[in-house]
């Protein structure tokens, strides 16, 4: 019996040995935390009076976007407006494009302006301006185009249309009212 006991001896002291070798492991690897912050949206800059001016080649202003307050994020590099001004001057007029808020994407190239937009065309040619009001609206800056799919009111003199959706192209000088569309016409002879 006691020759057994010896035989098992280090057979039993291997298991041992084993299992409290796998009980340190567990006990001493580490678990790895989630890192804190990289899914939040916090900002890195808070800028106020901010005014961007893109150039042409030439070094001559292609736009300039203004606003009260501009707050970039990094996880996305957005920024957020607050009473953004978007102007663009060209030989045919300019155009204004202003609201209560808005955002723009990282490379300057969309801007989404939202609560009481206000886009405003002043014809170079001394024609009467024309107004879009809405409550959201895309404007493409570079490409002289701006759409939504929400409410518009358009005033062009004494002349009101109405409708839901809008795409508005600067260079063509067209308008492309989506649906619902009602409006008064002003047919005084000039």
């Amino acid at each position: 019996m006691r020759n057994r006991v010896s035989n098992l001896l280090p057979i039993i002291l291997a298991v041992m040995l084993a299992s409290m070798t796998l009980w340190l492991r567990f006990a001493v690897e580490t678990v790895e935390m989630p890192k804190l912050g990289t899914n939040r949206h916090d900002p890195d800059a808070i800028v106020s009076n901010v005014s961007i001016v893109r150039m042409d080649e030439r070094g001559v202003p292609r736009f300039q976007l203004t606003a009260k307050q501009m707050t970039h994020f990094p996880d996305n590099d957005s920024m957020d407006l607050f009473e953004p001004v978007f102007v663009r001057a060209t030989a045919d007029g300019t155009l204004h494009v202003s609201s209560g808020k808005g955002v723009v994407n990282q490379s300057v190239q969309v801007a989404t302006f939202q609560d009481n937009v206000n886009l405003l065309r002043e014809p170079a040619s001394g024609k009467s301006k024309l107004r879009v009001q809405t409550e959201y609206m895309q404007v493409f800056m570079e490409k002289e185009f701006a759409r939504t799919d929400r409410p518009v009111t358009i005033t062009h003199g004494n002349s009101t249309l109405n409708g839901i959706g809008l795409e508005y192209d600067k260079k063509s000088n067209q308008f492309n009212l989506k649906s619902n569309v009602q409006g008064v016409f002003d047919a005084r002879k000039k």
